[in-house]
């Protein structure tokens, strides 16, 4: 079964957790926040989107996997310089933008 909760206690309520508002999603502070998803089984080719209305640089998405200290998989999906930009550490591939296309403060 699928989990999805905020921050890193399933129990409990922390500084890391997003704050959830009805009808609209979660809201992410940009530092602290963050949403954790366990169990989640993605294929070897999926799509990911969001609407983002970004506040500047960071990570839209973020996939860790680690065993003992070895990183398995890590995808990371973010903005950087206005650029969006996308890392699979697993396969060696990056990929960001020529050009600037990302405006802060705007959907």
């Amino acid at each position: 079964m699928v989990k999805f909760f905020g921050g890193a206690s399933e129990l409990t309520i922390q500084k890391d957790d997003p704050y959830a508002f009805d009808d609209r999603g979660l809201y992410f502070d940009g530092k602290y926040d963050y949403l954790t998803v366990k169990m989640l089984t993605l294929h070897h080719t999926f799509t990911l989107s969001t609407w983002v209305k970004p506040h500047g640089s960071g990570a839209l998405y973020s996939s860790v996997r680690n065993y003992g200290g070895d990183i398995e998989h890590s995808f990371n999906w973010g903005i950087s310089e206005r650029r969006l930009e996308f890392e699979d550490k697993s396969h060696h591939y990056y990929f960001r933008t020529e050009n600037p296309s990302v405006t802060d403060l705007t959907w």
